[in-house]
């Protein structure tokens, strides 16, 4: 029971959330999240792996659709295709393992040398894109001490995914951003800036060091978001907008 309308006493003297209904509410978001990811194809990402035998062990994370024991997943970058046959979720058997659950699984018909983490298991028909070039918006934060210029160097992190990026082309700064779910037009500010300084929202076209699989946010928000960082520091985050050739 909230405080006592004498004197306002009790819970309300402390207490300063939300209402149990209202947090109720917030959790919506949530589940519909949860929804749209059953409905998406098969992502997992690698977080970690070992050799099982003539096997891989594999911990991932399903970031949308599902897999079951005895499918055969496409493993990107690398392209080799491996059979699942045995899944962990939560440490017990499991025969699927669904949407936004973490679980082990044991791959069959694959060298565990050429899986890394960060690589990404999906179905052929519906794979992942791979690529060494997107564009993406950017918010530059207020730890950015040097000025971001055509070049720079970053420390791109996508979920467990750490790999060197350059920036190659400032298209832009933004007064306005695109929607939350990566779409419309951003209203600009300045076409091609010269730099970018710290708290700037600006459009910016990347260079990773080697193929990745990262998707437009619009597309798969688990694969379009992600982090830039210098000497230990988060100095900008980021969503994909574009997925580009390779030079």
């Amino acid at each position: 029971r909230e405080g006592g309308k004498e004197g306002g006493g009790g819970l309300r003297e402390w207490y300063t959330g939300p209402s149990l209904l209202t947090a109720m509410d917030d959790f919506l978001p949530a589940a519909k999240f949860l929804r749209e990811a059953r409905g998406k194809p098969l992502r997992m990402i690698v977080n970690d792996l070992a050799p099982a035998g003539k096997n891989v062990g594999v911990s991932v994370r399903v970031l949308s659709g599902g897999v079951k024991t005895g499918s055969k997943v496409l493993i990107l970058p690398i392209g080799d295709v491996a059979v699942v046959r045995s899944i962990e979720v939560e440490g017990s058997p499991a025969e699927v393992a669904g949407a936004l659950e973490h679980a082990e699984i044991t791959l069959q018909g694959v060298d565990p040398a050429r899986i890394s983490i960060g690589s990404v298991l999906c179905k052929g028909k519906a794979a992942v894109p791979v690529s060494c070039r997107f564009a993406a918006q950017i918010t530059t934060l207020s730890s950015l001490s040097v000025p971001i210029l055509r070049g720079t160097p970053f420390q791109m992190h996508v979920q467990s995914l750490e790999i060197p990026v350059n920036a190659t082309r400032l298209t832009a700064t933004l007064a306005k951003p695109l929607s939350e779910e990566g779409r419309g037009a951003a209203e600009v500010k300045k076409e091609r800036p010269r730099c970018l300084t710290g708290n700037m929202l600006a459009l910016v076209e990347f260079q990773c060091a080697r193929p990745v699989c990262v998707e437009r946010f619009e597309d798969s928000r688990p694969l379009g978001r992600f982090i830039l960082r210098q000497k230990g520091e988060t100095v900008a985050v980021g969503i994909v907008t574009a997925i580009l050739p390779d030079a």
